[in-house]
């Protein structure tokens, strides 16, 4: 089993306009996908105020797919638009 995560910071200031989008990003995936995701907010700890979205997949080669049809999907790639200038640095996966 394998956990794909991708962490969401927001820049100084930009907490309340990125919390609202999480949900939309998180519903995005999981349409594209056909399979549900998570969302996770840090509430203690640094850094305070971020969001990790996150699935599961069975191997290696369903997170391939699963990436690409999220890189595909565009309700998602509108949304990615929208965090420009919200995001402190670019979307980390893990």
């Amino acid at each position: 089993m394998l956990i794909y995560g991708v962490a969401l910071e927001a820049a100084p200031g930009k907490s309340g306009v990125l919390a609202p989008q999480v949900g939309a990003i998180r519903d995005a995936c999981a349409d594209a996908t056909g399979q549900p995701w998570c969302a996770w907010v840090a509430v203690a700890g640094r850094p305070f105020g971020s969001y990790l979205l996150s699935t599961r997949h069975d191997n290696m080669a369903q997170l391939i797919t699963g990436s690409q049809k999220v890189a595909a999907s565009s309700t998602f790639q509108g949304l990615s638009a929208g965090l420009s200038g919200v995001l402190a640095h670019p979307a980390e996966p893990s």
